[in-house]
C-alpha cells in the first residue's frame, strides 16, 4: 500500500497545483487577507466633456485583525493620469480630511501617501485599526479616459482590477454622462463576475455586484454620442460603433458558450465517472469470500514471512528482512552468533530445491555480495549499504520483485486489475482537472465532477493493486491467524508459527508471553534457534539488540525501516483597474 499512497500523494500535489493556478487570478497576484474585508464600496463617477472622469469612492472596511491602515491602488494604464486626489475618514460625526505627506511610518494616524508607479497610483492611508469598522473616502479625477471616435464616444473603465486583494460584499457604481442617458445612441455593457448587473437609473448608469471575490474584475463599457465629449483631445479618426457592438455581442456569445460548456461538460464528466465507478464495483466484486467454517486448520499454509507480507502491503521493510533471516536460520541455512561488538551471520548449508527463488537470492545477497561467501557481520552490511548504496538498493529491489513474483505465482494477485485500473486512473485525472476548470468557468457542477474524479482515483489505485479472490481469502486467513497468535497458545508449533508473526506485525511485547515456554536448549544452542535472537534477547522494555542492529544495518539504504512493529465572467480591456487591501 505504500506505493499506492506515494502515487496518490504525488497526483494530489499536481492537482492542487492545477487547482491553485486556475482559482488564484492573475497568476498568483491576488492574496486575500482573511483579517480584512470590504463591507460596502460605493463609487460615484461623472464623465466630463473633456473625456476625464471625476470619481468619489466611499469604502467601508471591517477589520477583524490589527492593521496600520489600508491602501487603494488605482490603475492608470490607457489614461492621462490622476489629478486632485484627496482622502477622508468618514464617521457619524462627518468627514475628516486626511493630510497628504511625503513619507509616513507604521503607527502614524490621519495621514496618507501617494505612491506613483508605472501604470498605477497607490493611496496609502495610515489609520491604525483593530476589530472595528471604518469608512474612507477617496476623490480624484482620471484624465483622458473616454475616447472620441467619428461615430461614437466610448468610456471603458475598470473600476476594480484583477489585482484586487480583498473580498467586497457589496459594490455599487453610478456613472453620470455629460449629455444624459436618454439618447438612443447610449449603450451600456458590464464586464465582471456572474451576478454583476448594469442598467439605466433615473439619470445615471448603475452597476451592482455582490460577493466579489479577490481577483475579480468589475468594468463598465458605455457608448454615447461623440458630442458628449466634444472637448476631448483623446480622439481617433475612424468609425468604431459597429465594431464595438459586434465585439460585445461576440463577447456575450462567448460567455453563453462557455457557461454551456462548463455546465454540460461538468454533468457529462460526472455521469461518465459515476457509470465507470459503478462498472468497476460490479466488475471487481468478490465472487468467493472467506468463510472460517471452510477451514479446519488455523495455519493457512507454509510459505515465507515475506510472501505473507505481500498479502498486506506492496512493499517490504527491514522487518521483513529480519523475518527472512530468522526464517532461514529456523530452516538451518544460516547460523547467527553474537560477538563482542557485533552479530555474525554464517552459511550453514548450500541452498537446495526446497527453497523458493527469493530465498535463494536472499542468501546470495547477504552471504556472497555483502559477505565473503561464508559469513557476514551486520557491521559489514551497514558499511556496504552506506558506501555502495546504489548496488545494495538494487539487491533489495530485486529481492522484493522475486517475493512479489512468488505471490503472483500462488495466485494471490489480480493482474487483470491493471488493465482496467490504469485507464480508469487516467480518466479520473481528466475528470478532476476538467472539474476544476469547469468550476473556474462558473459551473458548480464542476465540483461534482472533481469529487467523482477523486473517488475514481482512489478506486483505480485499489484496483491496480488488487488481490485476487484467493489472495483476499488468504489475507483474511492470515489475519485470523494473527489474532490466534495474540490470544492463544501455539503449543508444539511455536517454532514455525511464531516466525510468521513478524510479517503479521505481532511485536516483541506480544511474543514475550512465550519466553517462559522456551526451553534451555534454545538459549544454549542459539546459533540455530531464531527464537533466541528475537525473544530471549528481548528485554523487559521490548528492546532487542539483534533487531536494533538489523534496522541500523539496513537502514543505511533506501530500504524502509519500521522496527519490529506492525504494518458574468471576466473580461479584459478598458482603462483603470487596481484594488484595495490592508497593511
Amino acid at each position: 500500500m505504500k506505493k499506492v499512497f506515494q502515487m496518490f500523494s504525488a497526483v494530489l500535489a499536481v492537482l492542487l497545483l492545477v487547482f491553485s493556478y486556475i482559482f488564484i487570478p492573475g497568476n498568483f497576484t491576488a492574496k486575500a487577507d482573511p483579517g480584512l474585508r470590504v463591507l460596502n464600496w460605493d463609487i460615484e463617477s461623472r464623465l466630463n466633456s473633456d473625456g476625464s472622469v471625476d470619481i468619489t469612492e466611499d469604502i467601508t472596511y471591517e477589520f477583524s485583525d490589527s492593521f496600520n491602515g489600508v491602501f487603494r491602488e488605482i490603475g492608470t494604464n490607457d489614461t492621462g493620469g490622476i489629478t486632485g486626489l484627496q482622502a477622508y475618514q468618514i464617521s457619524g460625526e462627518g468627514s475628516q480630511e486626511l493630510k497628504l505627506v511625503e513619507s509616513a511610518r507604521n503607527g502614524d494616524s490621519g495621514v496618507y501617501e501617494i505612491i506613483s508607479e508605472r501604470g498605477s497610483e497607490t493611496v496609502k492611508i495610515y489609520f491604525p485599526s483593530k476589530d472595528e469598522v471604518r469608512t474612507f473616502r477617496i476623490a480624484y479625477r482620471v484624465m483622458d479616459v473616454a475616447v472620441r471616435y467619428n461615430d461614437t464616444g466610448e468610456f471603458f473603465y475598470n473600476y476594480l482590477g484583477e489585482g484586487n486583494e480583498t473580498r467586497v460584499d457589496k459594490l455599487k457604481v453610478s456613472l453620470t454622462l455629460p449629455g444624459g442617458i436618454s439618447d438612443p445612441g447610449v449603450r451600456i455593457y458590464a464586464h465582471g463576475p456572474e451576478g454583476c448587473d448594469i442598467r439605466f437609473g433615473a439619470d445615471s448608469i448603475l452597476l451592482n455586484a455582490v460577493g466579489v471575490e479577490p481577483g475579480k474584475l468589475i468594468a463598465a463599457r458605455v457608448l454615447f454620442p461623440p458630442g458628449y465629449i466634444g472637448q476631448s483631445m483623446n480622439e481617433v479618426n475612424k468609425n468604431a460603433f459597429d465594431d464595438i457592438v459586434e465585439e460585445e455581442n461576440r463577447y456575450a456569445s462567448d460567455i453563453i458558450f462557455r457557461n454551456n460548456v462548463s455546465l454540460y461538460g461538468s454533468i457529462s464528466m460526472a455521469l461518465l465517472g459515476t457509470a465507470l465507478f459503478v462498472l468497476s464495483i460490479v466488475r471487481f466484486r468478490r465472487k468467493k469470500r472467506y468463510n472460517p467454517e471452510d477451514y479446519y486448520s488455523i495455519f493457512p499454509e507454509e510459505c515465507t514471512p515475506a510472501v505473507v507480507k505481500m498479502l498486506f502491503s506492496n512493499g517490504l521493510t527491514t522487518t521483513d528482512i529480519l523475518a527472512t533471516l530468522l526464517d532461514l536460520n529456523r530452516k538451518g541455512y544460516l547460523t547467527i552468533a553474537q560477538t563482542e561488538e557485533d552479530f555474525e551471520i554464517a552459511s550453514a548449508k548450500e541452498p537446495d530445491g526446497s527453497l523458493l527463488e527469493h530465498e535463494k537470492f536472499f542468501l546470495s545477497w547477504i552471504i556472497d555480495s555483502a559477505g565473503d561467501g561464508r559469513s557476514v557481520t551486520l557491521g559489514a552490511i551497514r558499511d556496504q549499504a552506506k558506501y555502495n548504496a546504489a548496488e545494495f538498493g538494487e539487491h533489495f529491489k530485486t529481492w522484493s520483485t522475486l517475493v512479489k513474483d512468488e505471490a503472483a505465482a500462488r495466485g494471490y494477485l489480480d493482474e487483470t486489475g491493471k488493465k482496467f485500473g490504469v485507464p480508469m486512473l487516467a480518466f479520473s485525472l481528466i475528470a478532476m482537472i476538467s472539474g476544476f476548470i469547469f468550476t473556474g468557468m462558473g459551473s458548480l457542477f464542476g465540483l461534482l465532477s472533481a469529487a467523482i474524479g477523486l473517488a475514481l482515483l482512489v478506486q483505480s489505485l485499489i484496483i491496480i493493486n488488487r488481490r485476487s479472490d484467493k489472495g483476499e481469502i488468504m489475507r483474511k486467513r492470515w489475519k485470523a491467524f494473527r489474532q490466534y497468535i495474540r490470544k492463544s497458545d501455539v503449543g508444539d508449533h511455536m517454532d514455525m508459527y511464531l516466525i510468521y508473526s513478524l510479517a503479521l506485525g505481532v511485536n516483541s511485547k506480544t511474543l514475550r508471553k512465550y519466553r517462559l515456554k522456551i526451553s534451555d536448549e534454545y538459549a544454549s544452542n542459539g546459533s540455530y534457534y531464531w527464537i533466541y535472537w528475537y525473544i530471549i534477547l528481548t528485554n523487559s522494555e521490548g528492546g532487542n539488540p539483534f533487531d536494533d542492529s538489523i534496522n541500523t544495518a539496513f537502514g543505511e539504504t533506501a530500504v524502509p525501516s519500521t522496527g519490529s512493529g506492525g504494518a458574468a465572467s471576466g473580461g479584459g480591456g478598458g482603462a483603470g483597474g487596481g484594488g484595495t487591501g490592508g497593511f
